[in-house]
């Protein structure tokens, strides 16, 4: 499905974003796994969180409503089968397009009596798979991965002679920051006999041990090191989730490029985790203003503003790179149209997601006028703050990505003229609603 930009530089009102995507998927697995009813408000409705969603069903956890009923507004509840709850699935479980699926279902299964396999589409089976497997095999996991008609396949081996649990616990030092990696670990200590220790070069994203504490999991977490132990059960949620940091994302950043905007997100997720993007704008003199107004199960929830503003890059590397990774595309945009240079780097991570972003954003940015280099971890930018001029009458390429998607649609509003993007159907994976959202903005 393609889409024409429409440029529109005055963009005012007040927004919620989509509900956060991670939040969602974890919600959703740990809701499985608890010992009674969970309820869940404000579930993203997204393709990835709906895998998910379906592949709960898949193993035997019932919920008020399924992929196929659920609607926006509805609360959803799961109906928590406690630790040894899941059961054997009849079919594969496909996890589409999402690799937190697929990595967090990896270690919840890791722990099973049973066996089951976990495949995914066309760009899912591109992307690594080892980083989460190999701590797993040390924790006595097993796997067999194979390749047909040119699918890739993950079967769980289970150890039903084994005694339970057989999983045992580990010391575990990532060699990348991940917390979809950190919370397939976390996952499978939940089944192990003995304490996990997981240990990140930087911070990433915390939601995992802040709703596992929620539902009273042994779980510390301390700068860079988190440590658990296997509990008996869990303790159900009952959560409204708020909007996604990663989603708010695009809307910030078209609010500070466009001439005459001031633009306001509520209900959004201010975890300091995921709040590098903010961190980064406001040193690039951006007219943000934050506020908390409340604390979800550990979560800081607020509200965000959002003003035109004039920016000057600044370099980006480092343990702020975990903080932001979602947000780079759109950070490259902004600083496409700030004064002076922007060097990114170790965003190496950038090349293994939907697509290689790295390469996306560097072939396609220059279409817009971008001056841009590439590098094997990153990118420098010089930007220009007189902003986007497109080049011709290209068509921009998403790749099947989301995020590129909705950079290259926050470009065109702030360009000096309208350009086609080639299919933005993928913005659905995430943000059902964003191109209705952008409409609503426009002043």
């Amino acid at each position: 499905m393609n889409h024409t930009t429409i440029p529109h530089q005055r963009l005012r009102g007040e927004i919620v974003v989509a509900p956060d995507k991670s939040i969602s998927h974890r919600s959703l697995i740990l809701g499985a796994i608890a010992q009674g009813e969970s309820h869940i408000k404000n579930l993203l409705l997204g393709e990835d969180v709906l895998r998910t969603l379906t592949i709960i069903n898949q193993l035997g956890i019932k919920t008020s409503h399924d992929a196929t009923t659920i609607t926006q507004g509805d609360e959803l509840t799961i109906f928590g089968n406690g630790l040894s709850g899941l059961q054997k699935p009849n079919d594969d479980l496909y996890c589409g397009n999402s690799g937190t699926t697929m990595r967090l279902m990896l270690g919840l299964l890791s722990g099973q009596s049973f066996s089951a396999t976990l495949t995914g589409d066309e760009s899912l089976d591109q992307r690594p798979m080892d980083r989460v497997l190999e701590p797993l095999r040390q924790m006595g996991a097993a796997f067999e991965v194979e390749h047909r008609d040119g699918k890739r396949f993950i079967k769980t081996l289970p150890r039903p002679d084994a005694v339970v649990p057989f999983l045992k616990g580990l010391e575990y030092v990532m060699p990348v920051a991940s917390a979809q990696v950190k919370t397939g670990i976390a996952l499978a200590g939940l089944y192990a006999a003995g304490e996990v220790i997981i240990k990140e070069p930087f911070p990433s994203r915390n939601h995992t041990e802040l709703m596992m504490k929620s539902m009273r999991v042994r779980i510390k977490a301390k700068d860079r090191e988190v440590c658990l132990n296997q509990v008996g059960k869990l303790k159900p949620l009952n959560l409204i989730i708020p909007g996604d940091l990663s989603s708010a994302a695009f809307f910030i950043a078209a609010a500070l490029l466009a001439q005459d905007a001031d633009l306001i997100i509520n209900h959004v997720n201010l975890n300091p985790t995921r709040a590098g993007f903010l961190d980064v704008l406001k040193f690039m003199g951006a007219k943000i203003t934050t506020g908390v107004v409340d604390t979800v199960q550990g979560e800081a929830v607020g509200w965000v503003r959002a003003q035109s503003s004039r920016l000057k890059n600044i370099s980006i590397g480092g343990n702020l790179v975990p903080r932001l990774i979602d947000e780079l595309p759109v950070l490259a945009l902004v600083a496409a149209c700030s004064e002076g240079k922007m060097l990114v780097k170790d965003a190496g991570e950038l090349r293994v997601k939907e697509t290689d972003r790295i390469r996306a954003i560097c072939s396609q940015l220059p279409k817009l006028g971008v001056n841009i280099e590439e590098r094997e971890d990153g990118f420098l930018i010089q930007g220009n703050p007189a902003g986007i001029r497109v080049v011709d009458q290209m068509t921009l390429n998403t790749f099947g990505d989301h995020r590129l998607a909705m950079m290259e649609a926050v470009a065109g509003l702030v360009a000096d003229k309208s350009f086609v993007i080639d299919d933005v159907k993928n913005v659905d994976t995430s943000f059902p609603g964003f191109f209705n959202l952008l409409d609503k903005i426009r002043g």
